[in-house]
Parts: C-alpha cells; structure tokens; sequence
C-alpha cells in the first residue's frame, strides 16, 4: 500500500508492506486495517486482488462487497480491480499506453495470464478475454512439474546459452514451440527450460492477437517474472505475436513492474469512483423522477424513450455531453463537465462519445441486473453456487395436478 498523487503517478511517501499469513477474511481484514492504521486514511482507495483471493472470499461479488465494506472509514470510498486491470491503468495513462490511440492490450504475466483493451485511450468495458486465456494456468503447473522448477519462470541460464538457443531458432523456427522441447540431461537444459515457458507464453500471445489484433500490446511481467531482462523478454515473446501475422514491433515490456500495481488501483480508484458516483447520481434522479423512488426497476420502452427524449436536448437522437450537462438538470442532478465525462464513457463504452437510445436502454439493464448477478472464475465457484443454493431452497417443491377429478401430489426436485 502506498499514498499515490493521481496526477503523476508519484508516491507521496515510503509505502508499507503487510504479509498475509493465508487467504481469509479474517487475515485480510486484519492486514487491510493495520495499512488503515499506518496511513490515518479516509479517502478514496484503491485495492487491486488476484483471482486467488476472490476465489477464498467466494466469488468476485461476494469478495468486492467484502472488500469495499471492511473498514468502516473506506465504506463508499472503495474502488476494487484484478492485478491486470490495475496494471493496465498504470501503463496506459504513465506508461507506453500514453502514446498510442489505437487499439491496445495490456497483458499482465506471472502464475496467470490477464488481459485488459483500451480503445481510443478508453478501456473497452464488459469485454472479458478470460475463455482465451484461462488454461493458462494449468499449462503451467504442467509445465513446471515437467522440468522440475518452482515459481512463476524457470533460472535464468547463462546469457551465453540462452542467446545460442535464440540464435540457433530464430524468430520462426519450429525449435520455438512447445512440442518441440524436450526435459534433458544436456548442458542447454536450463535454457531450454527457460524456451518451453516462453513457447508456452507465445502460444497464448498468438491466440490473443489472432482474436482481438491490436495495434500495439503492452505485456508487464509480475512476479519472478520481472526480474527477467527486457531485451530477453522482448526476444522471448515476439515469436507469438509474429505468428500471429502482426508486426512483432507492437511488443512493449510494461514499466516500473514492481510498482504498477499500486499505481494503477490509485489512479482506476480515481477514474472509477469519479464515473460510479456520476452515474449513481443520475440514475437515483432519474428514479425520483420517473418512479418517485430511489430504487431502481425495470422502466417501461415508453418511460425510457421519454428518459432519452429530455437527455437529448438538441434532438439529434443522441445523447452528448453537452446534452447531459443541460438534461441531467432537467432531472435534479447537477453534474460537473468531469463528472458527464466519465457518466459518457460509462454507459456508451469507448467506441463514441454520445450515447444512443438502445445504450442507454443496455445501461439501465445493467443497473437493474447489478445486484442479482454473480460473476464466477472458475468451475469450482459455480458448484459452490449451485450447492448454496440448493441447500438454501425448500427440498422438495409440491405440485398440484388433477387427473380425472382426482387431487394429486407430486413432489419434484
């Protein structure tokens, strides 16, 4: 944990660090107060977490509420994102990110692999690359149990012989790839440990690029994988996205790795917290409006036509900025120019900067949905839901059919 200037990245002062005697609510909740302690801090936070500790927590809905109400000072203050999302803020606003305007995938590296797309500097919100990389981590774990090495990348060799490997291979020899590696006994060994692992990285880089071809990907090492050269992983990992049919130039090695974490949960907090609290805003006024109540429910085509009719004041059938600066008042909800920014990206993602009717329709939905969907990351999450639940609900559920003029009882599951 660190006090971050969001304008440039900077810690204010010495971070602290707070080891996590195992993964439970209990441990996290008392390390996450010893850091509440150390700073006095009321403001807004941001926590960036691994798949592994919303897994402990029960599922990524359950562990965010968790985490956004366990101290009582960060209640509302509390903006939580995966490692690679947090990562992904940092590299774009302060790192290679900043300069490019296309289309860019931020990856980040270590026991699992993650993946975040900006657009046009935006990130592309509700696109989820998960069922592309996944199995990562399984291949892995086979993979080390295969060569015998523990942690994130095997030793790092010699620089001589892993150079001679690269050099005998080339960018687009079949050597490169998995199958093709073999655990021995030779005096290469290591560096060909140190090749399996990167075949097995390019694999994933390859299916990645192949599906989403962005213009330039930003790929940021964690764990012992940072400690790795930039000039090794760049010569590593251009193979896959080569393969690809993408220029490998597109490669960037993400900066200040061991720092990226914690910059990016400060500056996603930020962003987040800015555009959650705008849309709050407008969508409880547009509930007092529209259904003189702060609760939300599900509002007719008519009701939101109408919504859409008093946004969209210069009638173009789409909602800009300027629109909602003027229609939001129209609603009792008064937003600042940065506020209608982030309320824009929100609803309309990156792609433009109005919001059509059916936008605004997927965004109700959206807000209406929020609480009763679950969100899970693994096959072992979802039999835990569906034992939950099944305990939860009445065993048997009687039905009543008539046969005959005769009242019978069944009982189904």
């Amino acid at each position: 944990a660190a006090l971050v200037d969001t304008a440039n990245a900077e810690f204010q002062r010495p971070g602290v660090v707070v080891p996590l005697e195992d993964i439970t609510e209990q441990a996290l909740a008392a390390a996450l107060t010893k850091v509440q302690k150390h700073f006095s801090w009321k403001g807004p936070v941001g926590m960036s977490y691994t798949r592994l500790v919303v897994r402990a927590l029960g599922g990524t809905q359950k562990g965010e509420e968790f985490l956004d109400n366990m101290i009582p000072e960060w209640r509302g203050k509390v903006a939580t994102m995966i490692h690679t999302e947090a990562a992904a803020y940092a590299e774009m606003y302060f790192g290679p990110g900043r300069e490019n305007s296309g289309l860019v995938l931020v990856c980040t590296l270590g026991k699992g692999f993650g993946a975040v797309l900006y657009d046009r500097g935006q990130k592309v919100r509700n696109a989820d690359f998960k069922h592309l990389t996944w199995t990562y981590e399984r291949e892995l774990k086979k993979l080390q149990k295969e060569w015998n090495w523990s942690g994130v990348v095997p030793q790092l060799p010699a620089d001589g012989l892993l150079l001679e490997s690269v050099e005998k291979y080339g960018l687009s020899g079949s050597g490169w790839w998995l199958e093709d590696l073999h655990p021995s006994n030779a005096p290469c060994d290591k560096a060909n440990a140190i090749l399996a692992w990167a075949s097995l990285v390019d694999k994933y880089l390859k299916k990645i690029c192949e599906t989403l071809a962005p213009e330039r990907l930003i790929l940021l090492p964690t764990g012992g994988a940072s400690t790795l050269p930039e000039d090794t992983l760049l010569t590593l990992f251009r193979p896959g996205i080569q393969q690809a049919g993408l220029n490998p130039d597109i490669l960037y090695i993400g900066e200040f790795p061991d720092r990226a974490l914690v910059k990016g949960a400060a500056v996603g907090a930020h962003i987040e917290l800015q555009s959650k609290g705008a849309t709050n805003i407008l969508r409880n006024a547009i509930c007092q409006t529209v259904t003189e109540s702060t609760t939300i429910r599900a509002l007719t085509d008519a009701e939101l036509d109408w919504v859409f009719k008093k946004l969209d004041v210069d009638k173009d059938k789409r909602i800009c900025e300027n629109d909602l600066v003027r229609g939001s008042c129209f609603f009792g909800a008064n937003l600042s120019i940065a506020e209608v920014h982030g309320v824009v990206k929100e609803v309309a993602g990156s792609a433009t900067d109005k919001i059509s009717r059916e936008q605004l329709g997927k965004w109700w939905d959206a807000e209406l949905s929020h609480s009763v969907v679950t969100q899970i990351t693994s096959t072992l999450e979802f039999e835990e839901i569906l034992s939950a639940a099944k305990a939860k609900k009445a065993d048997l559920i009687t039905r009543i059919s008539v046969d005959e003029g005769d009242k019978r009882l069944e009982s189904v599951r």
